[in-house]
């Protein structure tokens, strides 16, 4: 899996929540995501790797606070064990 890093920026993120985890499951068409998003999809498909891990999408957003506790100690696998991480720096 390619997994991606990248600053939510000051727009509304795309994100999964309680309130969208249905939605989200059920799928999606690709022109709801952010650019950033799309780009990072087809770069994946293009490199032929099958799943893209997005933090916004893949962890289901609550509170920042229980976010950061839950899951910061884990990243590192995450990203770690990832066939190639993508970051975007700046969008």
């Amino acid at each position: 899996y390619a997994a991606l890093s990248y600053c939510w920026g000051s727009s509304p993120p795309f994100t999964t929540k309680l309130s969208t985890l249905n939605s989200r499951i059920q799928g999606f068409p690709m022109a709801e995501l952010p650019l950033t998003l799309r780009e990072t999809v087809q770069v994946t498909r293009d490199l032929g790797l099958r799943y893209l891990w997005i933090g916004s999408l893949c962890i289901l957003q609550r509170s920042q606070d229980y976010i950061a506790a839950k899951f910061s100690a884990r990243m590192h696998k995450v990203y770690g064990q990832a066939f190639l991480t993508i970051v975007a720096a700046e969008a």
